[in-house]
């Protein structure tokens, strides 16, 4: 089952958009507008597309058409797609495992964000190696190369790139396996630190910490 949230890039400012994500299917972050009107109407157009029972599509356009009204009064859009939206887009320095984009803040001269050496694919499959490794050599040999990575974000922390670590952990965490807990707690804390996000910091140790009930759970 699908779950939305409202989500923000930094802690301090108001959410950026509303998304819905099934984290039984992927870890994909699909936004759907940059209100929880927006959200509804999205959910409810995806069941009249989907439902074949006259009552029931009947009763769902009716909520789409006191949507429309409410929205309409209190000057919301119901558009996916907002100028909101768009300006997040345009800040957007990469869109990682979740698709959904990160951003953070560069300076005149681009410094705050450089790319990680692998692509999303070369990085997933890597990964998958790690967690698939059939022996140990195998497994430390990919690992040596995760861990290359890792001294690349130590490299670029020291010259403020911080998007950079903050990219690899948040792959890391999207990637799902257990196998990487110390590698992503050595990774975020210390990039939202850096960032200035501090209590996204704080969430991820405690999520970090219980986890596997949470996966255990869905």
């Amino acid at each position: 089952m699908a779950s939305t949230l409202a989500t923000s890039d930094d802690p301090d400012k108001p959410p950026s958009f509303v998304a819905t994500n099934n984290a039984n299917v992927d870890c994909v972050i699909t936004p759907c507008g940059d209100n929880i009107f927006a959200a509804v109407n999205s959910y409810a157009q995806e069941l009249l597309t989907n439902s074949k029972h006259m009552l029931k599509k009947t009763k769902l356009q009716d909520i789409v058409r006191q949507l429309k009204e409410a929205t309409k009064k209190f000057n919301y859009s119901l558009e996916a797609v907002t100028c909101k939206t768009k300006e997040r887009k345009k800040k957007v320095v990469t869109k990682s495992f979740h698709k959904a984009g990160i951003v953070v803040p560069l300076d005149g001269n681009d410094v705050g964000y450089r790319p990680l050496t692998l692509t999303d694919n070369s990085l997933k499959k890597l990964l998958d190696r790690i967690c698939d490794a059939k022996n140990e050599k195998d497994k430390n040999k990919y690992l040596d190369e995760l861990h290359d990575l890792i001294t690349l974000v130590q490299f670029a922390n020291d010259e403020c790139d911080y998007g950079m670590g903050l990219e690899l952990g948040i792959d890391l965490f999207c990637h799902g396996n257990e196998a990487f807990k110390g590698h992503i707690l050595q990774l975020l804390p210390l990039a939202y630190s850096l960032l200035n996000r501090e209590l996204y910091g704080k969430i991820i140790q405690k999520h970090m910490g219980k986890r596997e009930k949470f996966i255990a759970e869905t």
